[in-house]
């Protein structure tokens, strides 16, 4: 059984990359931002391209998942507005140490950091791998648009957060 939990900013060329690579203090040392982000992108080795999990086929492909499509828009709205107590309530177990308030807050002001303000949101596919739900939400932000892929557990819990870059 696979889990899913982190986040992950993929681009074009198939790396990873975060701003916070460029976040130092004035003596050099990286920090507690930069440490806060590696963990998140090593924890999301597991879904991205090339790694067993993102390997696996999907189990079925679903275009009517309303309901976990609003939930994932609900949970996104919650991020935008910095509710982020409220979004780290709807984590499941297995992914709260990685969910935090707090975390949750540094994760998103880091992407708006590097994309802009967040405006739009569409839903754009809903897929089954395993014993995930995986929602892909197009986010229309100031200098990108990306797809949000936000994954949630059997019960229905957010499990898992990755961007990447929206496909063309």
């Amino acid at each position: 059984m696979h889990r899913l939990i982190g986040i992950a900013i993929l681009e074009p060329s198939g790396m990873l990359s975060t701003d916070a690579d460029q976040s130092k203090s004035n003596n050099g040392v990286p920090t507690l931002r930069r440490s806060i982000v590696m963990f998140f992108l090593l924890a999301a080795l597991t879904c991205v391209p090339g790694s067993a999990w993102a390997q696996d086929a999907p189990d079925s492909v679903s275009q009517d998942h309303p309901a976990l499509e609003e939930v994932a828009l609900q949970w996104l709205e919650l991020l935008r507005e910095e509710a982020f107590d409220s979004a780290a309530a709807q984590v499941a177990p297995a992914a709260r140490r990685q969910f935090s308030g707090d975390q949750l807050a540094e994760m998103w002001m880091g992407l708006l950091g590097r994309f802009g303000e967040l405006g739009e949101m569409q839903p754009l596919e809903s897929t089954s791998r395993g014993s995930f739900e995986v929602v892909q939400v197009l986010g229309t932000f100031e200098r990108s648009d990306r797809t949000l892929q936000v994954s949630f557990d059997a019960q229905g819990r957010v499990a898992g957060f990755v961007v990447v870059r929206a496909r063309q």
